[in-house]
């Protein structure tokens, strides 16, 4: 099949996927949290105020309900957006499906010429009807954009020029490859696993680091310092590293292995599909390995799994997002392999083994698709309650109170004030030490239809201590207390 053909076959299917995305948008939004803080970056971004001037306190305690600020790459990306549409969360999602479409593309192009077409094109489906990814354009976060640029990135490093002549073509692939390196960096700060892999390939496959190399590390560390000088220092991604230990690096590798088995659902039939396709993979990188050696996908994928794996607040699937189409091209890469054996059998039975693949996830999504709602969605930040929530705040508060709350990030975008995120302490003498260390002046918890995300320290907390605050504003779901001079 010529490859034009091929290309506009696989840009009819990403063009279906982005209308089937775009169209099925719910409107709303999770209590996810970390949209709020892009966001907010990029509404100061439009409106010229500080980048980190966001109204959340950053809570050293709990370094995982996120750093102070957020890296400004996504939320440069949303500021156009929000300077057309405003707050518009359909905008944003639209933005955000885009990306994930214009991956897909480079998931092909990266992979053209590691698989034949029928599997690479069964990868794209697979991928782009996964259930996962459906429900993740719901949420206003950089996980797509990082996508998009590590896989440009990855499409970059295979194309490295291997000459060490002199010339345009040294400079012009150093510059753009270093500048998409940043992108990457600046999208996720996982992304420097990106220039340490080029780096590696280098090494591997000439035994030596071209002057395009050293150019494009170069752009990398020269932008990367420079973010790090112009951001604000307090509250850095480092901080979750301070329980790191033996025990937590475990904890973090299982929980990215049972995201990969369970990647496919919970129940026995999707399971015994997680688990065959885990195994597939595996069988495929190691074939892959003996065949071809390390390759640039080879280095990336052991790099990021070492650093995921080392992260102590391990977010399963989402962390996963950049590796699932290496998670799936090394499962179709062993069937590929077998079906070439010049023992029939193998290819039979890898033809079966394929179609079985494929009929396993057609019954899965279209089980998950019948079932799925594609309503408003019900809890978060646009509820009924939360919204009178964010009214009662704005209207009848001082813009420089300061609030405890678990979802500090949406308070502080939706109401405009200083919020902080609270944690437990063994003694409720700790925890009003905290509340006098953030000037807190008012307490909200959750209750209600949403006491499933709430947290058993702060219920008791506010139960043994009611002679210190005042009840100002309850709804179904929520409760603000005022905190009364001699509670701290």
């Amino acid at each position: 099949m010529p490859e034009k053909t091929k290309i506009f076959i696989v840009s009819a299917l990403i063009a279906c996927l982005g209308i089937f995305f775009v169209t099925t948008i719910r409107s709303g939004h999770g209590w996810g949290d970390d949209f709020a803080l892009y966001i907010h970056h990029a509404i100061n971004m439009v409106q010229g105020i500080a980048y980190g001037d966001t109204g959340y306190v950053y809570n050293p305690a709990v370094p995982s309900a996120g750093p102070a600020t957020y890296p400004p790459v996504f939320p440069l990306m949303l500021t156009p957006v929000y300077k057309m549409a405003g707050l518009d969360f359909t905008a944003f999602k639209i933005e955000n499906i885009l990306c994930f479409l214009l991956a897909l593309f480079l998931v092909y192009f990266v992979l053209r010429k590691e698989l034949s077409f029928k599997y690479l094109l069964a990868l794209l489906v697979l991928m782009g009807l996964h259930p996962f990814f459906w429900r993740f354009k719901e949420s206003v976060v950089s996980d797509f954009p990082f996508l998009f640029f590590a896989f440009l990135s990855l499409f970059l490093i295979a194309r490295a020029p291997y000459s060490d002549s002199s010339g345009k073509k040294q400079l012009f692939y150093g510059f753009l490859t270093g500048l998409c390196f940043y992108l990457a960096y600046g999208t996720r700060v996982i992304g420097i696993v990106l220039p340490a892999t080029l780096v590696c390939y280098q090494l591997v496959k000439t035994k030596k680091i071209t002057r395009a190399t050293v150019i494009a590390s170069a752009v990398f560390l020269f932008l990367a310092v420079l973010q790090a000088f112009l951001l604000p220092k307090v509250g850095r991604y480092f901080d979750q590293f301070a329980d790191l230990s033996v025990r937590s690096v475990i904890k973090s590798f299982l929980i990215s292995a049972k995201s990969l088995i369970f990647f496919w659902g919970d129940y026995p039939q999707a399971l015994s599909l997680g688990f065959a396709v885990a195994l597939l993979a595996l069988l495929g990188f190691i074939v892959r390995l003996k065949k071809k050696g390390l390759s640039s996908l080879e280095i990336f994928l052991i790099f990021y799994v070492l650093v995921i794996g080392i992260w102590p607040s391990n977010q399963g699937t989402r962390f996963l997002i950049p590796i699932i189409p290496l998670f799936l091209f090394y499962c179709f890469y062993f069937l590929q392999e077998t079906a070439v054996l010049l023992w029939p059998p193998a290819r039979r039975i890898s033809g079966a083994v394929f179609v079985l693949i494929l009929l396993a996830a057609s019954l899965i999504y279209a089980d998950f698709y019948i079932s799925a709602d594609f309503g408003p969605i019900e809890e978060g930040p646009f509820k009924k309650e939360s919204i009178e929530l964010f009214e009662f705040v704005g209207q009848n508060t001082r813009p420089d109170d300061v609030f405890i709350f678990n979802k500090p990030l949406a308070l502080s975008l939706f109401a405009s004030r200083h919020v902080s995120a609270f944690h437990e302490t063994e003694t409720d003498q700790e925890f009003r030490q905290y509340l006098d260390k953030v000037s807190a002046d008012y307490l909200i918890q959750r209750k209600g239809a949403v006491v499933k995300y709430n947290s058993n320290f702060l219920d008791g907390f506010i139960s043994r201590n009611q002679a210190w605050l005042g009840p100002v504003y309850s709804n179904a779901d929520f409760a603000v207390y005022k905190i009364l001079p001699k509670a701290i």
